[in-house]
């Protein structure tokens, strides 16, 4: 039995051992998968860290680029916020400085305490420092005061934690404007309470005065009325006056012109120069008086032409050396060694200059002396003639020095002696030399006499290549245009003036027919041939003006004759109006000889020159004669030359295109018209090769009359093209000022 058990001992003791061998080989499995696994999982856990580093690194970059945004967002809208600790410290925004005024940081709550206005009271520092924890209370505006003393507006919002530690967070903004703004409508809006109350008051006293201003608007609209009236009436008398003298003065120059061709002694010529100069100076005079009686202003264009002083000077001198005889005056000429014989003046302002210092010496003077002297001098620089007019008169006191040459002031010793004038010399005088750019002066002393002075700058001939004028009146010959006598119809319905113009046509060796109106100017020239019509501007039953107008739209043998205006009205306007009524030329009362002349002659010589040769020309001809049209456009102020240059380019684009349409249909009288029309125009602004050009369209030459439209288009483009370029080039005057 003993043996028996010890073999089952072995056995299982075997058998143990091969349990416990395979419970050690699945063990050894499970460490192998165990560590497997944690070798996988290891694995995903450094990924899964490599991808939550990732992601952090992009949320930080993303958390900067926000706060970024928000702190330019902040900066931008002028907020700033902070969060205060509970130890007090403070952290704030980076431009929470800027907001509170401050150039160093913030970092503590007793520094922003201590920067509010003394003004501001215990409230607003609990408010600040979280002691008043009311919640009804989000936000408050304090004054505050920045680095420099200013005094600031602040919105301040304070929110407290939530965790009860005592710390808090808020924000800040500057609204120093909106409160200095809020302030201002709150000022105007009590401005305009006040204001409207006062306005109350007012309007209830206007209410009261309404029964009193209605019978006093009654009285001002009469005063009105017989104001209108008056000056109406002024306008008319200057109008008339202006052509009731003109026309006596018409007939002694013109009769003064036809004695000077009779001949005549030494003497008695000296003495006809004389009264024609002095005819010429009372024409200057007129002008003057009426321009400055028309207008609230007075202005006058220079014409500078060469002057010879050494004969200039001394013939103004012997017109007022009879009437200095005739009061026993002693009137000498001083001209000095160095004066130039020759410079660049204009010859009727100086003569203008001169015979009102002397006229009001001479008057003035009972006895004694008047000496004139003339030197060379330097005003600004320039070369400048300086001319004295002494006398041995009573002399002006101080006090009426001051306004001596003020427009229409007289010295009241003068006034009470009853002297004649007009007060108007001194200020013409004036005026003058300021546009001359020169200078006046006086020096004088109650009963020593008076010393005038004028100084005026100058240039020589040389500088501008100005030609002389003439010294004296060239003997006036008849030239005959033709080997045919000229036949004239003259429309004048003044009898003086129908004598006077007789007397020189007769002396011209023209021959005339008068008409005494226009109505009968225009019937006659329906049945009679003539070469030239002087038409008068100012008749009864049909004026001038209208007169032109039907004989150029008649279609008569005379429609198309040159018609030369005989006009006492000569402004600028008055001439264009002529002008634009169809006539050719303007000729001004008084009608000289001479003038007269070389009117008909450079109009008769225009109607009948013969057709040039055709010679081909090696120079391109000027499309716009230049000086012909500066002389125009420099005549107006600088203001209205614009629209005088569009006006012309307009006026000529207007008929050439009724001229082309008119040709197209064939239709002559409203190409006769437009012709007239343009020939205005382009006589009056110098676009002679336009007007040309249209004299050679109404000449059948084989070309069609799209042709001619085309090429008379191109030339009305080149045309205005000049033109805007001469108008664009500086006055002639102004070159001339800066030569000297």
């Amino acid at each position: 039995m003993v043996g028996q058990k010890a073999p089952l001992a072995a056995e299982q003791y075997e058998a143990a051992i091969e349990l416990a061998a395979h419970q050690l080989a699945r063990a050894e499995k499970a460490r192998e998968a165990a560590e497997l696994l944690l070798e996988i999982r290891g694995r995903t856990l450094a990924k899964t860290n490599e991808d939550l580093r990732l992601r952090d690194s992009k949320l930080r970059a993303q958390i900067e680029q926000d706060t970024q945004k928000l702190l330019a967002a902040q900066e931008l809208a002028q907020v700033a916020t902070f969060h205060v600790q509970p130890d007090g410290s403070l952290i704030g925004s980076r431009n929470l400085g800027s907001v509170l005024g401050l150039t160093t940081e913030m970092r503590a709550l007793s520094q922003v305490c201590a920067m509010i206005h003394p003004l501001e009271g215990h409230e607003a520092a609990g408010y600040l420092s979280g002691e008043i924890c009311d919640a009804n209370v989000g936000s408050r505006d304090i004054r505050m005061l920045d680095q420099t003393g200013t005094t600031r507006w602040l919105h301040w919002t304070i929110r407290h934690s939530l965790n009860g530690d005592g710390s808090y967070y808020g924000a800040v903004r500057d609204i120093t404007v909106a409160r200095r703004n809020m302030r201002g409508i709150r000022a105007s809006d009590a401005l305009r309470a006040r204001q409207l109350r006062k306005l109350e008051r007012v309007s209830t006293e206007l209410q009261d005065r309404v029964g009193e201003l209605g019978q006093l608007s009654a009285t001002l609209e009469d005063s009105r009325n017989q104001a209108v009236q008056a000056d109406q009436a002024k306008s008319r008398f200057l109008a008339m006056m202006s052509h009731d003298i003109r026309t006596p003065m018409n007939a002694i120059l013109a009769m003064l012109d036809l004695l000077a061709t009779t001949n005549l002694q030494s003497e008695q010529t000296r003495l006809l120069d004389l009264a024609r100069t002095s005819g010429e100076q009372m024409l200057f005079l007129l002008a003057d008086i009426l321009e400055i009686s028309r207008t609230d202003g007075w202005s006058f264009d220079l014409e500078p032409a060469t002057v010879d002083m050494t004969h200039a000077l001394p013939t103004i001198i012997d017109a007022w050396k009879p009437l200095a005889t005739r009061k026993g005056l002693e009137l000498s000429l001083y001209l000095a060694p160095d004066l130039p014989q020759k410079i660049v003046i204009d010859p009727t302002r100086l003569r203008q200059l001169l015979d009102n210092l002397i006229s009001n010496a001479i008057k003035y003077t009972v006895c004694g002396f008047i000496d004139i002297s003339a030197n060379c001098v330097f005003l600004n620089d320039e070369p400048a003639i300086c001319m004295t007019v002494s006398d041995s008169g009573p002399g002006i006191s101080p006090h009426e020095q001051e306004r001596l040459f003020e427009d229409g002031k007289r010295l009241q010793e003068q006034i009470n002696e009853g002297t004649q004038g007009t007060g108007l010399g001194l200020g013409i005088c004036r005026r003058i030399v300021k546009a001359m750019r020169g200078e006046i002066g006086l020096a004088s002393s109650v009963g020593h006499g008076s010393n005038f002075t004028v100084t005026l700058p100058y240039v020589t001939p040389e500088q501008t290549g100005h030609p002389a004028i003439s010294e004296k009146a060239e003997p006036i010959i008849a030239t005959p245009i033709t080997a045919r006598k000229q036949r004239l119809l003259v429309a004048e319905d003044i009898e003086t003036n129908r004598i006077v113009m007789a007397a020189l046509l007769d002396q011209l060796g023209y021959d005339y027919i008068f008409a005494h109106d226009g109505q009968t100017a225009i019937d006659i020239s329906r049945h009679e041939s003539f070469d030239a019509i002087l038409m008068d501007v100012s008749m009864p039953l049909v004026d001038g003006m209208e007169a032109a107008r039907q004989i150029r739209a008649s279609g008569s043998r005379n429609a198309q004759l040159p018609i030369i205006a005989v006009t006492a009205f000569a402004t600028e306007d008055e001439k264009a109006a002529i002008l634009a009524s169809g006539m050719d030329m303007v000729l001004s009362k008084p009608v000289r000889l001479a003038g007269l002349e070389a009117a008909l002659q450079s109009i008769m010589l225009k109607e009948h020159a013969p057709p040039e040769p055709n010679i081909p020309s090696f120079q391109p001809r000027p499309m716009v004669d230049a000086s012909a049209l500066r002389a125009q456009l420099f005549a107006v102020p600088d203001a209205a030359r614009a629209a005088l240059v569009s006006a012309i380019v307009d006026d000529l684009s207007l008929w050439v295109g009724r001229y082309c349409d008119a040709l197209k249909k064939k239709d002559e009288a409203e190409m006769s018209r437009a012709h007239h029309a343009l020939r205005g125009i382009c006589g009056g602004f110098g676009a002679q090769a336009l007007l040309d050009a249209l004299m050679e369209s109404r000449q059948p030459v084989g070309h069609s009359q799209q042709d001619e439209c085309n090429a008379l288009h191109e030339m009305l483009d080149q045309t205005c093209t000049d033109i805007r370029r001469i108008a664009a080039e500086p006055d002639r005057r102004s070159r001339l000022s800066a030569a000297a």
